[in-house]
């Protein structure tokens, strides 16, 4: 594969493998982090963040904000 183009937006393949390596340890760290938090403290505040996220993004749709199709592929 040969070099990006600079300004193209896309990572030469050893910096995407880093980048991918990366996300996975920051990922990794999230959920421990969770899984911690939750069995020693409650899991009420999780659930009110999805409640309320929830009914934000119902009032963005509802409002023209977001479209409910936005992630769809064109083709």
């Amino acid at each position: 594969m040969p070099p990006s183009p600079p300004g193209s937006g896309r990572l030469l393949p050893a910096a995407e493998v880093a980048n991918e390596r990366i996300r996975a340890l920051v990922d990794a760290a999230g959920g421990v982090w969770f899984m911690k938090f939750i069995t020693t403290k409650s899991f009420m505040p999780f659930v009110y963040y999805r409640i309320a996220l929830g009914i934000l993004l119902y009032i963005r749709v509802g409002a023209d904000v977001l479209s409910p199709h936005a992630g769809e592929s064109a083709g």
